[in-house]
């Protein structure tokens, strides 16, 4: 049976080969080929050359997959996030674990993420490296704590690197 694309009007469209029957009813009067048809064969056109899978798994494929990421897991630890940390951030860390605070790093409010969170004082820290004396990197991040204060009263404290050199 061919994989089946569904559209937003709910239709389904396949992407095998239609039958002459299939193909006379999706035509429209005097034998043009209505808008269906021709989504049809771009859906279908579409899913050949992506190199789709006609269809779910199968068991012993999840099982595999599922096999070869534990093994990754093992083998490399955790997946590492796709930004890297700054050295900045780690003397910040340092600081903090010292004095003792528990505190989350690199957590997300909203479309913003702040470099560490003290969920116990409801309280933001960061650390602006050398990119944050650029012209005009002051009025954005003025405008980005703003933002959090409004929408999380979430109050953030700016550590540049001569705070954070020290440590």
């Amino acid at each position: 049976m061919p994989f089946q694309h569904g559209n937003k009007l709910g239709r389904k469209f396949t992407s095998g080969p239609l039958s002459e029957e299939e193909r006379e009813k999706l035509r429209g009067p005097r034998g043009k080929q209505s808008a269906e048809w021709v989504a049809a064969r771009v859906l279908a056109s579409a899913g050949k050359r992506a190199g789709r899978s006609p269809g779910p798994r199968s068991e012993a494929t999840r099982k595999r997959m599922s096999l070869a990421v534990r093994n990754r897991y093992e083998r490399d630890g955790p997946p590492r996030p796709k930004w890297k940390n700054t050295s900045l951030e780690r003397a910040l860390w340092k600081l903090l674990s010292a004095a003792g605070y528990s505190f989350e790093t690199e957590k997300r409010f909203g479309r913003s993420r702040v470099d560490v969170y003290l969920p116990d004082y409801h309280l933001a820290f960061e650390a602006d490296g050398w990119h944050h004396t650029r012209p005009g990197r002051a009025e954005a991040d003025q405008a980005r704590d703003d933002e959090l204060m409004r929408r999380f009263k979430l109050p953030v404290v700016r550590l540049s690197t001569a705070d954070l050199a020290e440590v």
